[in-house]
């Protein structure tokens, strides 16, 4: 506490905000523009299990204005306001589903910057992605990090052409079949098919359960700290970046993949 004191008090801080003097080193990384437009965002991290808990942490350290926690976890919501006590922090004590998805981003106010999916189950990964891509705002899928070691594997790349993750696969699928998504493409056109849907996954085949462990458990294959807190922080990552660049016209986010939908059906 007293460094921190002495920092905010110090020469080199006078005419400076707190915000400002918190958040110096993101500043230095991304540009004094990029830091005022995190300040200015609005993120939603859903699902605050072992990804969405460190994106969330992630966004915070990073100086996002206002986030919205989505999940049952009052103890996230007063670890971020230690990290940045300007931070306007929501919670919604509950889940976003197919029946309220276009009420949660439809209705958010300021409207969200970005949206972190961190949740497991496909009919409700499949309806935020559906949505987000229809309404324009930025999101960024993460698969599942279960049977998982090798922390070095995980990236971000195109839902599209993410392999190794029967969670996003299974979401990709259900967009094609049930929301129009563009079908797969082989061959030399496959580069230039691209959904412009950011995911983050592993590159590692998942290894298989310890014999005689966990048999009663619905933990399937385990998770360990270290390769799920990566995926928080890659995604975390994948949204300052978007959020760093000048904004886009409003609506026009995705609207390629918008065209290419409606011509699928």
């Amino acid at each position: 506490m007293l460094c921190s004191a002495l920092v905010l008090l110090g020469a080199s801080g006078v005419g400076e905000s707190a915000y400002s003097l918190r958040f110096k080193g993101i500043g230095v990384l991304y540009g004094p523009s990029a830091l005022e437009r995190f300040r200015t965002s609005h993120v939603a991290v859903i699902g605050l299990g072992g990804v969405g808990s460190w994106a969330a942490e992630a966004l915070a350290r990073s100086g996002i204005g206002t986030i919205t926690l989505v999940d049952l976890d009052e103890v996230l919501q007063r670890r971020i306001r230690e990290i940045n006590p300007e931070c306007d922090v929501r919670a919604m004590a509950g889940w976003v589903t197919p029946s309220n998805v276009d009420e949660f981003v439809r209705g958010a106010e300021p409207k969200f910057s970005a949206i972190i999916d961190a949740v497991d189950g496909v009919a409700d990964k499949v309806a935020i992605c559906s949505k987000c891509v229809e309404l324009g705002v930025f999101l960024v899928t993460t698969g599942g990090a279960g049977g998982k070691r090798d922390a070095t594997a995980v990236c971000t790349r195109d839902v599209c052409f993410v392999s190794q993750d029967p969670l996003l696969q299974s979401v990709r699928r259900m967009l094609r079949s049930n929301e129009f998504f563009p079908p797969e493409v082989k061959g030399p056109k496959a580069r230039n098919s691209a959904w412009g849907l950011q995911a983050v996954s592993s590159l590692e085949p998942p290894v298989k359960r310890v014999a005689g462990w966990g048999a009663e458990s619905c933990d399937t294959f385990g998770t360990s700290t270290f390769v799920t807190g990566t995926y928080g922080f890659a995604a975390a990552e994948a949204v300052a970046s978007a959020l760093a660049m000048e904004p886009l016209p409003e609506g026009s986010r995705y609207a390629p993949l918008r065209q290419r939908i409606s011509l699928e059906r």
